[in-house]
């Protein structure tokens, strides 16, 4: 067991080695427009009102969350295929 642990490490060190600046790298873009996007909504809402804007713009990001969560539940309620079958 121990013989085929390091083979199988030895075998994928060069790919984990790749790929860990790759997901970085993709990370790190994925997430660059998040500045822009909240400056140019600042930029256009009134001073008195950008909490309000702010605060629903953080409601609309907890959808994220709340959605994985739905989508837990469903998995283990009903089976991973129930979430598939309710989403085609």
């Amino acid at each position: 067991l121990h013989t085929a642990r390091l083979e199988l490490r030895s075998r994928y060190k060069g790919a984990a080695l790749m790929m860990v600046p790759i997901y970085v790298l993709r990370t790190a873009l994925m997430n660059s427009g998040y500045p822009l996007e909240e400056s140019i909504l600042m930029d256009f809402v009134p001073k008195h009102t950008r909490a309000r804007w702010k605060s629903l713009e953080s409601v609309s990001q907890f959808g994220w969350c709340g959605s994985a969560a739905l989508g837990g539940w469903l998995g283990d309620r009903f089976g991973y295929s129930f979430t598939f079958i309710i989403t085609a």
